[in-house]
C-alpha cells in the first residue's frame, strides 16, 4: 500500500466527510453550542429565581458547611446519604454563602451538555453522530429545563453521563461508586437499570457486556461501602433514610396523589421525549435486539415506578432514567453508522 493512502487510511474518524474537522473547529464549536443551550434551557426554567433566594434548599448548603462535624438532622434525614456535593462544596470554598453554593451547583448543571458533547465527540465514529447525540437529547429532556438548584442531582446525572459513555470497567465503576456517594438512592436504580442495558448492550461483544455490567454492579456496590464507611466514622443513625420516607405514608398515600392526574403523572417527561424513546427501542425491536428494547423497556417503567413512589415529580423520573437514556442514545447513533457507507 502506497504510503499516502496508508495515511489517508489511519486518519479517518469524527468528522470524516465533514467540512469540519473535529479536533481543529467542528468539536469546539459543537462544545460551545451545547454550553449555550444549556444556559438557554437553564434560564427557561420559571423557578430559576427562586431557588436565589434566602434558605431555599438550603439544607445541603447548610450540610456542606458542617459535612465534617454533622448536626442530628443530617445524621437522621434522608438527605444525609448524599455526601458528595455537600463536600466537594466544603472542600472547593463554595458552600460560605448560599449564594455561591448555588453558583457552583448552576456551574455542574450547565457542564451537562458540554460533556455530553465531549464524549460524543470521543466516543462516535463520524461527527454527524456526535451532532445528533446531542440534539436529540438536548430537545427531548425537559428535565434540562427543570432542573433544581441545590439538589445533588446534577451532579449525579454528570457522573450517571460519564458511566454510559465509559469504554472501561474501572471508569464506569469509578463513575457510578461517585454516584453512590452523591444520591445513592437515584444511583441504586440508575446503576441497576444502566447494567441490565449494558449485560444486553448491541454494541458490545458478550464478553464485553458482561466485563461492563459487573462493573457497574460492583461500583455500585464499592460506593455504598465508602457511604457506609463515612455512616461509621460520623456516627450516622440511619442507612435507608429514603426507604422509610416512603413506607411511613404508605403506598395508598402515593396512589391518591397518581389518581388526581393520571394523564398528567404518564405525560410528566414530554410528549416528544416518550415518542423518541419509543422510537428507539422500536428501532432495536427491528434490529432483533430484542432483550436490549425489552431492558430499556424496564428501564422506563423503573423509572416511572420511581416517580409513582416520590413527591419530586419529574425530578425523581429524570435522574433515575438519565444513565439508561444516554445509553439507549448512545448505542441508538452507533448502530445508525453500521448503515453509514464510508467515503472511499
Amino acid at each position: 500500500m502506497p504510503r499516502s493512502i496508508h495515511l489517508q487510511s489511519t486518519s479517518k474518524g469524527i468528522g470524516q466527510g465533514n467540512p469540519f474537522s473535529s479536533s481543529a473547529v467542528g468539536g469546539p464549536i459543537l462544545i460551545f453550542l451545547s454550553l449555550i443551550a444549556g444556559v438557554v434551557l437553564l434560564f427557561q426554567n420559571p423557578e430559576f429565581a427562586m431557588y436565589f433566594e434566602k434558605d431555599n434548599v438550603g439544607w445541603y448548603v447548610e450540610y456542606s458547611q458542617t459535612i465534617f462535624h454533622p448536626d442530628h438532622a443530617a445524621r437522621t434525614l434522608y438527605w444525609g446519604e448524599s455526601i458528595l456535593l455537600p463536600l466537594l462544596g466544603k472542600v472547593l470554598g463554595a458552600s460560605k454563602s448560599l449564594a455561591s453554593f448555588k453558583v457552583f451547583c448552576c456551574t455542574i448543571a450547565l457542564s451537562l451538555l458540554p460533556t455530553l458533547a465531549y464524549l460524543s465527540l470521543k466516543t462516535f465514529k463520524y461527527y454527524w453522530q456526535a451532532v445528533l447525540a446531542v440534539f436529540i437529547f438536548a430537545s427531548t429532556f425537559v428535565w434540562l429545563k427543570e432542573i433544581g438548584i441545590g439538589y445533588p442531582d446534577p451532579l449525579t446525572a454528570l457522573l450517571f453521563l460519564i458511566a454510559a459513555f465509559a469504554r472501561k470497567p474501572l471508569v464506569l465503576a469509578s463513575a457510578l461508586a461517585l454516584a453512590a456517594l452523591s444520591h445513592f438512592s437515584m444511583a441504586t436504580v440508575g446503576s441497576a437499570t444502566l447494567a441490565l442495558l449494558l449485560w444486553f448492550s448491541p454494541i458490545l461483544s458478550s464478553r464485553e457486556q458482561k466485563q461492563m455490567a459487573l462493573s457497574a454492579l460492583l461500583g455500585l456496590g464499592f460506593g455504598r461501602l465508602l457511604l457506609q464507611l463515612w455512616y461509621w466514622k460520623f456516627d450516622y443513625l440511619h442507612v435507608t433514610g429514603r426507604i422509610h420516607w416512603f413506607f411511613d405514608r404508605g403506598p395508598q398515600f402515593f396512589l391518591d396523589l397518581y389518581l388526581q392526574n393520571v394523564w398528567g403523572f404518564w405525560t410528566k417527561p414530554g410528549i416528544l421525549f416518550l415518542i423518541t424513546y419509543a422510537c428507539m427501542v422500536m428501532f432495536f425491536i427491528y434490529k432483533q435486539k430484542f432483550f436490549f428494547a425489552l431492558s430499556a423497556i424496564l428501564t422506563m417503567g423503573v423509572a416511572y415506578g420511581v416517580m409513582f413512589c416520590t413527591l419530586d415529580g419529574l425530578r425523581e423520573f429524570a435522574v433515575t432514567i438519565f444513565a439508561g437514556y444516554i445509553y439507549l442514545l448512545r448505542a441508538f447513533v452507533t448502530s445508525l453508522s453500521k448503515a453509514t457507507p464510508k467515503n472511499t
